[in-house]
């Protein structure tokens, strides 16, 4: 036994290095992303009240989910920057499917992404891609109703204030996260080149 741990020991101890690393090196990449993500959270929290979001996007139907995915599609946002935002609306009273529907809805529809389309495949798909962003984020909205727990009880954002969402208890946590962010950001170091 002793044999087989010293012979693959190295091997082992590379591989978990190697997964170690390349774990850094896309948390670096992503933590600008995830920063916006969470200044728009902040944002939301400061100027949008839980009213509005529980009128829009509180209920589990079919208007909450179109909603959500027509409020998410002209929000510029990446896949990762779209998460803070998303559970910033969630303390505030947003629904599941509500959240479903806007978590897809934002990346598929990003101006950037639909430069990008265009400019590989055509004004055709530029068009095509955001329409079919809105209606596979309407559909994976409506399957979240379809499939939740019949017994759950559906939050509301009276519900979540009751707990201790709506008040400003999180902003110390969020600051913590941005500055720790903010430091990754400061200490980044340029991702390793390929050799020759």
């Amino acid at each position: 036994m002793t044999d087989f741990i010293a012979a693959y020991a190295p091997a082992i101890w590379a591989a978990i290095s190697s997964i170690a690393v390349q774990t850094g090196l896309i948390f670096y990449d992503s933590a600008p992303f995830i920063m916006l993500g969470c200044l728009v959270a902040g944002l939301l929290h400061a100027f949008i009240p839980s009213d509005f979001i529980v009128r829009y996007m509180g209920g589990n139907n079919l208007r909450s989910v179109v909603w959500a995915a027509i409020l998410g599609a002209p929000v510029p946002l990446c896949s990762c920057s779209v998460l803070p935002t998303a559970m910033a609306l969630r303390r505030k009273g947003a629904s599941k499917a509500a959240i479903a529907s806007f978590l897809i809805s934002v990346p598929e529809t990003d101006a950037e992404n639909v430069a990008i389309t265009y400019g590989l495949m055509g004004p055709v798909m530029a068009i095509y891609r955001p329409i079919v962003g809105v209606i596979t984020a309407i559909s994976a909205g409506m399957l979240t109703i379809l499939f939740r727990d019949r017994n759950e009880d559906v939050a509301t954002g009276e519900a979540l204030a009751a707990d201790g969402h709506d008040n400003h208890n999180t902003i110390m946590p969020t600051i913590m996260i941005m500055i720790m962010i903010m430091i990754t950001i400061i200490m980044r170091t340029p991702s390793p080149k390929p050799g020759p």
